[in-house]
């Protein structure tokens, strides 16, 4: 075999050679043959070298790839913690289940920074619209009792913005609570230690506060001896008599809710309490908007999402 039949081998070899894909013999073949042939010598460093700069660009282009991929994981990683860190600052205040004892022990915290503080027990609860209104009276006080206002969050859970409470002048509590939420106005309307001789109770509309207004009355009957009803004002308004303009002008009066017996007569004033030395005040405690807290969130999602694109755009 002439000089030529060998040059020709080894340049079919090289790529081989260079790769570290032949054995031993034909390594020995190939630098037997390149120790004595400048041609061959040469093409080998040329094709060393092609071969190195494109394994350069292929490890570049993967390097972009990963750096890419970092990127994008980054940004991800960006945008959940933001949405993330957002949802744990909204459940600070979107706390309560609807959970009797739970709710309870909300309500006594909640009162206990103002003048006048309950020891709450829950009642009853009831939902309109995404509003929880829970009827509560004061363990440390027979004669108190109310109303506690909650908004339902995202996370199903509820913030609790609002307590009214105040003695009852009867034994026999039928007690009312006015709330909007965003489908209109609402009555809640909560009873207890309701007893055998009262059948109904009755919800007094009038058209002002002189001898000569007009009054109206709409019954309902007592099933239990503790409930708690939420009527929409404008379907009670649909149970008064007369026309559209007329029942318009009632309103509900909250301080004239009458206890009746089977045969439909008022007997409030049975249940008429004397034993109450301090009757004459009410507490009211109330949350305000949470402005800051919508601007913290709001915040934390924009830079969360800033992040994400200066990751997923930086060159």
């Amino acid at each position: 075999m002439n000089k030529e039949d060998h040059c020709g081998i080894v340049e079919d070899l090289l790529t081989s050679y260079i790769d570290k894909k032949t054995g031993k013999r034909t390594n020995d073949f190939i630098e037997e043959h390149i120790a004595s042939c400048e041609q061959c010598r040469s093409l080998l460093l040329f094709k060393r070298e092609k071969m190195e700069s494109r394994k350069g660009i292929i490890d570049s282009l993967k390097n972009i790839k990963r750096l890419k991929r970092s990127r994008a994981a980054a940004a991800f990683t960006c945008v959940i913690l933001s949405v993330v860190l957002s949802f744990l600052v909204y459940g600070s205040e979107y706390k309560y289940s609807n959970n009797k004892e739970e709710l309870s022990a909300a309500i006594t915290d909640y009162t206990s920074h103002g003048r006048y503080s309950a020891d709450a027990y829950v009642l009853e609860t009831k939902e309109a619209d995404g509003v929880l209104i829970v009827f509560f009276k004061d363990r440390s006080n027979p004669a108190v009792y109310g109303f506690a206002r909650l908004l339902k969050g995202v996370n199903q859970k509820y913030r609790l913005i609002r307590a009214n409470f105040s003695p009852s002048d009867y034994s026999a509590v039928v007690k009312s609570y006015e709330f909007e939420t965003g489908k209109g106005t609402y009555y809640a309307i909560g009873g207890h230690n309701i007893d055998s001789s009262i059948a109904a109770f009755g919800l007094r509309f009038i058209t002002g506060f002189e001898s000569n207004d007009k009054e109206q009355r709409i019954t309902y009957d007592i099933k239990n001896s503790q409930f708690l009803e939420v009527y929409k004002k404008s379907a009670l308004l649909d149970l008064l008599s007369g026309n559209e303009d007329a029942r318009a002008e009632y309103f509900f009066d909250p301080f004239h809710t009458a206890l009746l017996n089977k045969e439909g007569q008022e007997i409030t004033e049975d249940y008429k309490r004397a034993d109450i030395a301090d009757k004459n005040w009410s507490s009211g405690t109330g949350t305000a908007e949470l402005f800051l807290l919508n601007f913290f969130i709001g915040f934390i999602l924009i830079l969360g999402f800033i992040l994400a694109r200066y990751f997923l755009t930086k060159d």
